[in-house]
């Protein structure tokens, strides 16, 4: 008989009642966005402002999670907008069946919104796994947290269809790379937006204003909007885990295929085959990982090894794999680099599986898409 971990059993539960918040915000013509982010990186800053600038626009409305106190739902609703507070006593994350009950007991206030915020739990981490019915997410990223979080919680910041840099008018007095951080989430993400923002002075606030209601003039319709905060995410099945965190085979072993025999004088150049090359030693390594969790019993120092070096494979990938000398070249640079992109995040999301933080639920999709990249590589090679 198959395992079945706890786990499971809880993000099935957990997407069942997310299903249903989709469906009845949809049938209310209700926007909703899941933000997440650390603590202090200025949520509920950011929505105190855009309440500001939007009341008498949009109807709006807020809920708040939190460990403890009501302080971010009280500054919600003496901006002017309807908010519950969700109280976890413990937990690092919302769930969609907390945000039905707190919906349930706060009534009409909550219903037929423009637009619902719901404020995660102050975290980069648990929050990634738990679909709360939204339309997208959105990540925030505050100057003063350091300009090197996407790469170290790559998941969020592949799933967010935005990141809100925060607190940009501190620039000046603190350490921070906003050109490294563009790259990072480029990488990780090739069509999210990156918005810098000062809730304090106002900087970029238009942009960010423009984005919710943009985006909830499309209420009520069942395809999304266009552009990348629209692009809702969907659930894929899981990479279930059994209980003594065994994983089940519900993502098939890849068998490589090999680069393409085609001779050199038909390749555009040199680079395009190095990055190619390249891309196609990253994929094997981090399918080589993905293999160590399929073994039982599983070795999690196996899995550090083998994820370590699938990583480095994949920085050294991104460093051939950037310019392109012909059109041909260019465009298989560029799905090599989607490629890339897909490895890291599923590097991610096997990691978060083997410690419980993640359920690894797109890690079948990712691999597809690393297979359909790299296949339209070579095809671009070829021509």
């Amino acid at each position: 008989m198959p395992e079945i971990d706890v786990k499971q059993k809880v993000l099935a539960a957990n997407q069942e009642a997310a299903a249903a918040l989709r469906e009845s915000f949809r049938d209310q013509r209700t926007l909703v966005v899941n933000l997440i982010s650390s603590p202090g990186s200025g949520k509920t800053t950011l929505l105190e402002a855009t309440v500001a600038r939007l009341s008498g626009r949009l109807k709006m409305g807020g809920l708040d999670g939190d460990i403890a106190t009501e302080r971010d739902a009280d500054r919600l609703r003496k901006a002017g907008i309807p908010a519950r507070q969700i109280l976890t006593g413990g937990a690092c994350h919302l769930d969609a069946r907390q945000v039905d009950a707190a919906l349930v007991e706060e009534g009409e206030k909550l219903r037929g919104l423009d637009i619902l915020f719901i404020e995660n739990v102050g975290n980069l981490i648990c929050p990634t796994s738990y679909d709360l019915g939204e339309d997208f997410k959105i990540v925030l990223l505050s100057t003063a947290e350091g300009d090197d979080k996407p790469f170290k919680y790559p998941a969020i910041f592949s799933k967010a269809k935005v990141t809100v840099l925060t607190k940009v008018d501190l620039l000046p007095y603190v350490d921070f790379d906003v050109a490294a951080v563009k790259r990072q989430v480029g990488t990780l993400n090739p069509g999210a937006r990156l918005l810098e923002v000062s809730a304090r002075t106002g900087d970029g606030m238009d942009d960010w204003c423009a984005l919710p209601r943009a985006s909830s003039g499309t209420r009520g319709h069942r395809e999304p909007p266009p552009g990348p905060l629209a692009r809702r995410h969907r659930g894929r099945g899981p990479l279930a885990l059994g209980r003594a965190g065994r994983f089940r085979r519900s993502m098939p072993r890849r068998q490589h295929r090999p680069s393409s025999t085609q001779p050199s004088g038909s390749m555009p150049g040199a680079a395009g085959e190095a990055c190619l090359a390249a891309a196609e030693e990253a994929s094997r390594q981090t399918q080589a990982a993905a293999d160590v969790l399929l073994r039982s019993p599983i070795d999690p120092a196996a899995f550090s090894s083998a994820s370590g070096g699938a990583s480095s494979a994949i920085s050294s990938a991104e460093g051939k794999c950037g310019g392109g000398g012909s059109t041909g070249e260019q465009r298989a640079m560029e799905e090599a680099r989607g490629a890339l992109s897909e490895m890291r995040a599923l590097l991610s999301e096997l990691s978060g599986a083997l410690s419980g933080s993640d359920s690894a639920s797109d890690a079948p999709r990712r691999r597809e898409s690393i297979d359909r990249h790299l296949d339209a590589a070579r095809t671009a090679l070829r021509g």
